[in-house]
């Protein structure tokens, strides 16, 4: 494939859709089957959101539709679609839907969103009204039709021009734009008051000008005092300033060097400083023979502990090993913390375990407590009390029984007694209750503590980890302590050495750089032009040097800053040359204006006329032009598709171009017979498969016609009443779309026969053909259920027929 291309789409909670669907549209053909309800219309749809940011089916319908794109059970959505080809007019897309989404952005531009929803998709509800939308006599002057025209022609330069001169025909309408008698007069008037404003500011502006000639030329004068080169500008200037500067900041730069020699050569003699030197070089080399291979050992040891471990042993061997000791006293510290906190976790959850058992015993014997005194009812003492009042003697109250047969007892102190017992029974019930429920909740806090606890214990190969490295990093520190004496005292040594041989270099360095500076000092007095006595020193010479550049340096920058002063007043003066010469020349304009005045009204009528004759022309050129397209080239392209796909039918849909009002071209759609007769409108004359073939046709051929843009054709269900021979030619004409004319093809239908007969006919056919199909069902659970399969090229098997 070339050109623009669809690359892929994910969808997931967008309409019907309610589970994430991603497929791969990269082919030439896409082939898309589902029943009814599957989630067709709603992949398209969110292609189509992708793409413009609206759903313009959807919005004739209902204006706040974009409220209702997320799937109704999940509440949310999102769509990413990715594109190949269109660079800068396309950016990828992900766009987020809620429940109540007011607004979406697409990824296409404002011009190619509009081209893709009007020319290369083609939605099941447009199809049906797609020829009322493009036709009937009673339209507008301005039927997306004509507007069609007018962006396949480009007449929008005509209509612009029409608009623009129509008010000139009329002279009612041109008079306001005109000026009259009255006008002229009071126009005089005022030109001649002009005159003498514009002659008393000649004469202001000369003596303006005088003063700053004057001034000029006095600046002039003591810029020639300070002095300067032939041809100097102040650019030239401030450039010389420029290199001054750098000359000082070199000048600065050696005076810092000489002053650096002389120090280095103001300490000891050159043979006590190598003497030193050599002496130092022993001493550390003795230390390191007796230490370097104990200090490098404990470098190795702590590798694995501590991070940025010396590799070498420096001058700051010292500072290293007093940092390795902090650094491995702090790992140890943590270590050992870490096996002390196992070692109290275990203990604590022994203790627990102890008291936890301790408790559910003494919970048992409770419940067994609560279980004998739960017997008495505490009801019971009650009831007896109220019993009491009504006993008089051993006749009980209640069953009028004589008591005393069966008890010496008197009744009624019998029943006191028994109170009395109930009433103890009840105090001990609560008691034990209270005592059951604290236990139960400590039982409780117990369970949550040890959770805790066995949560945080680490696993017993984790402790014995931790042990064998906390003796570990024990050992380290002791090792660490010990040599950090030894580190130090090599340190200092080192740094010593380093010290001495330092000095032992820089008198033999410094030799150089004297002599060096000493070139480097006449190369510049050579350049700046300045003569010194040779046997002077280095410093002299600088500053000498240093002295004459900042005199120079400042007379220049006086210089400049007198030239800034004159550009000043020459700006001044410049501008108020041009102020004479802007009102000198109005002057001369108004004194021209009043004879230009008395010749534009006689110029009016001559002019109104001529452009009344260029807006006739143009609308007659416009006539012209829409009626020879539509007749000559846009109906034969409409009627050739028609034919193939209806071969049989008698009348054929066509554009008629009536002339409108103001001579304006208003296409509308008509039929004609085979053998030329005029025919009624589509509506009329042609069946129901018939208008949605003549439909589709159509938009086939309003796409073919404009500009490809977008080479992209995306039908849903475009088989709507068609028989097998209108079906058998619809393939065909896929099949030219997409392997002619470079048209990538999404088409999604219902029939599950004509899907398979399309994916057989729209099956590869050459070696980097390709067909993607797809297949959308909903589950009994109302899930959205897909499958996908890219189809390649394989070559036929070829028939060899064998001699009988």
């Amino acid at each position: 494939m070339t050109g623009p291309r669809l690359k892929s789409i994910s969808i997931d909670g967008f309409r019907s859709i309610n589970t994430p669907v991603e497929l791969r549209l990269d082919a030439p053909m896409v082939l898309i089957h589902g029943q009814n309800g599957a989630g067709k219309t709603s992949l398209l749809s969110a292609l189509e959101l992708a793409l413009t940011g609206s759903v313009p089916s959807l919005e004739r319908v209902d204006k706040g539709y974009r409220k209702e794109l997320a799937n109704y059970t999940t509440g949310e959505g999102l769509i990413s679609l990715r594109v190949d080809g269109l660079g800068d007019e396309f950016r990828d897309t992900d766009i987020r839907l809620t429940r109540g989404t007011t607004r979406t952005q697409g990824g296409l531009s404002e011009q190619a969103a509009r081209f893709y929803s009007e020319r290369c998709y083609l939605a099941q509800t447009t199809l049906s009204q797609l020829l009322a939308i493009y036709g009937g006599e009673d339209a507008s002057i301005d039927t997306p039709l004509s507007q069609f025209a007018a962006e396949l022609l480009g007449l929008d330069r005509l209509d612009a021009l029409q608009r623009g001169l129509q008010p000139a025909k009329d002279a009612r309408n041109l008079r306001p734009l005109a000026p009259t008698y009255r006008t002229l007069e009071n126009r005089r008037e005022a030109l001649a008051q002009s005159v003498a404003e514009a002659t008393t500011d000649l004469k202001r502006l000369d003596a303006r000008i005088a003063d700053a000639r004057g001034r000029l030329d006095r600046i002039r004068a003591g810029m020639l005092e300070i002095g300067g080169e032939e041809g100097q500008t102040a650019e030239s200037a401030r450039l010389a300033v420029s290199a001054f500067d750098d000359q000082i900041r070199r000048i600065e730069e050696l005076t810092r060097s000489s002053a650096r020699i002389r120090a280095d050569r103001a300490g000891a003699g050159r043979e006590e400083v190598v003497t030193t030197a050599r002496k130092r070089e022993a001493e550390a080399a003795v230390w390191l023979s007796a230490n370097s291979d104990r200090i490098q050992h404990l470098l190795l040891a702590v590798v694995s502990h501590v991070p940025d471990v010396p590799t070498g042993i420096t001058a700051d061997v010292g500072a290293d090993i007093e940092r390795l000791a902090d650094q491995l006293e702090t790992i140890s510290n943590s270590a050992a913390a870490a096996v002390a906190k196992a070692k109290d976790a275990e203990r604590r959850l022994k203790e627990l375990d102890d008291e936890l058992v301790s408790t559910k015993t003494t919970t048992d014997d409770l419940d067994r407590e609560l279980s004998e005194l739960g017997r008495e009812a505490p009801d019971l003492a009650a009831a007896l009390s109220t019993v009491i009042p009504h006993i008089h003697g051993d006749d009980c109250p209640v069953c009028s029984r004589d008591y005393g047969e069966i008890s010496e007892t008197p009744l009624a102190e019998a029943v006191h007694e028994r109170i009395q017992a109930i009433t103890s029974a009840a105090s001990r019930l609560a008691e034990a209750t209270g005592r059951r429920t604290s236990l139960a909740a400590r039982i409780a806090e117990i369970d949550r503590e040890r959770e805790l606890l066995v949560a945080q214990l680490p696993s017993e190969s984790r402790r014995l980890e931790d042990q064998a490295a906390a003796a570990t990093l024990a050992g380290l520190v002791a090792e660490a302590s010990e040599v950090l004496p030894i580190a130090r005292e090599g340190g200092s040594l080192l740094r010593q050495q380093a010290e001495a041989v330092r000095l032992a270099a820089g008198w033999s360095r410094s030799d150089v750089e004297d002599d060096l500076l000493s070139q480097d000092v006449a190369v510049l007095e050579d350049q700046l032009g300045i003569a010194s006595a040779r046997t002077d020193s280095s410093a002299d010479r600088l500053a000498s040097m240093s002295l004459e550049l900042g005199d120079r340096r400042a007379r220049l920058t006086a210089w400049i800053e007198q030239e800034a002063i004159a550009s000043t007043v020459q700006r001044e003066l410049m501008s108020m040359t041009a102020e004479r010469v802007e009102v000198d020349a109005k002057l001369r304009a108004q004194v021209a204006a009043r004879k230009r005045a008395d010749d534009a009204f006689r110029a009016t009528t001559a002019i109104r006329r001529s452009v009344g004759r260029i807006a006739d022309a143009a609308t007659d050129a416009r006539t012209r032009v829409v009626a020879e397209v539509f007749n000559d080239k846009l109906n034969a392209l409409w009627r050739d598709l028609f034919v193939r796909l209806a071969p049989d039918e008698e009348f054929v849909p066509v554009f008629d171009v009536p002339v409108g009002k103001g001579g304006r071209v208003r296409p509308v759609l008509r039929t004609r017979h085979r053998f030329g007769d005029d025919g009624g409108s589509p509506g009329v004359m042609l069946s129901s498969g018939n208008l949605n073939t003549a439909a589709l046709t159509l938009f086939l051929a309003l796409h073919l016609s404009a500009q490809p843009k977008l080479p992209w054709l995306v039908l849903d269900d475009p088989v709507q009443s068609m028989d097998d021979v209108h079906i058998a030619h619809f393939a065909a004409l896929l099949r030219t779309l997409s392997k002619e004319h470079g048209r990538q093809i999404v088409v999604a239908v219902h029939d599950r026969a004509l899907f398979d007969y399309l994916a057989l006919e729209m099956s590869p056919a050459f070696p980097t053909d390709e067909l993607i199909t797809v297949e959308l069902e909903r589950t009994s659970d109302g899930k959205t259920r897909y499958s996908t399969a890219r189809h390649g090229y394989r070559e036929r098997p070829k028939i060899v027929a064998a001699a009988a």
